[in-house]
């Protein structure tokens, strides 16, 4: 039995891995629906690492996980702005007396975005360095 929850697990976390791995292929674009799309493949790969933790040795995991988890909440930062964007621009419609406010907001973002970005890609290379757990 344990060697079967062993082969299942291997398996889905390969195939996470790759679905992973095609998305982030992709992240040079600087498109918040790329970022999204590979935030949503490394939290499912996350989610099922950390699920099936307790089947590999520590000193592989662990690793893994930290890269995944940094990746993640990179990409989450970036996705929060790109909302706040789309809010903000609702509220510079709605309210003109904010004009001046939500476009300094806006400025703010922006340079966040850029800077996290090329952050991005370098969490991606060392997340992609990391061999899966085995």
């Amino acid at each position: 039995m344990t060697k079967r929850v062993a082969k299942f697990a291997h398996n889905v976390l390969v195939r996470d891995q790759r679905s992973l791995q095609k998305r982030g292929r992709k992240l040079h674009g600087g498109r918040s629906e790329k970022y999204h799309r590979v935030r949503i493949a490394a939290k499912r790969t996350r989610y099922a690492t950390e699920f099936f933790q307790s089947l590999y040795a520590s000193k592989t995991v662990l690793p893994y996980l930290e890269a995944l988890t940094t990746l993640q909440d990179q990409l989450g930062l970036l996705n929060d702005a790109a909302i706040a964007e789309g809010l903000l621009k609702e509220l510079r419609a709605e309210a003109a007396s904010l004009e001046r406010s939500a476009g300094f907001i806006q400025g703010y973002l922006a340079a966040s975005v850029k800077k996290n970005g090329k952050t991005i890609c370098k969490l991606w290379k060392k997340f992609a360095s990391i061999k899966l757990p085995s």
